[in-house]
């Protein structure tokens, strides 16, 4: 150093301004929503990959209509006075109670599915239908339409869970079972 020179300033270098970043709650708040989206995309993932059955409601709405069909075929069985009511109604109920155990399978996969449950879907208005449909003495004619249309319905929630199903041994399931409906359908249209 020269001896006259005054002694240069260095203070600027411990006393450097604050600048003005985010505060300790906004980068909190930052990690906290980083982790929740990266949380997201995880289970996104995990779902793709792992790819469900079919949704809890679709399956548990078709094991009771399944459910019911039995019953209503049942009905016919024991009721049926002529051999075409009796025909549709035997063959609807082994058609149905051959892939019974599939069908709860495929709901019981999301939730325990309970004979009350699939009881549940039960209609009363079927059983009113077919009673004064007795008393009037028109049972057959009652129960071959009845169960024709309720086969038919059947039939388009099995289509729907088909196409949203990403399980192929479920769709094989609703598809030879929808396949049987439709050739028992048919015969009976046939006839009439």
């Amino acid at each position: 150093m020269q001896p006259n020179q005054p002694n240069p300033d260095y203070s600027f270098l411990n006393n450097a301004p604050t600048q003005a970043g985010p505060s300790k709650r906004k980068r909190i708040m930052i990690v906290a929503g980083g982790a929740a989206v990266l949380l997201i995309i995880i289970f996104i993932g995990i779902f793709v990959l792992f790819g469900g059955g079919d949704s809890s409601s679709t399956s548990l709405n078709i094991a009771q209509k399944h459910t019911e069909l039995i019953r209503v075929s049942e009905l016919g069985q024991k009721t049926a006075r002529g051999q075409a009511a009796k025909n549709i109604a035997t063959t609807t109920n082994l058609t149905l109670l051959s892939s019974q155990a599939q069908i709860n399978a495929i709901a019981s996969k999301d939730q325990k599915v309970a004979t009350k449950l699939l009881k549940a879907g039960q209609d009363a208005k079927t059983d009113t239908t077919l009673t004064e449909a007795e008393q009037r003495s028109q049972f057959d004619e009652v129960f071959i339409d009845l169960l024709v249309g309720e086969i038919k319905e059947y039939q388009i929630e099995l289509k729907k869970a088909y196409e949203s199903s990403n399980s192929k041994k479920n769709k094989e399931t609703y598809s030879t079972l929808y396949d049987n409906l439709n050739k028992i359908v048919s015969a009976t249209e046939l006839s009439q």
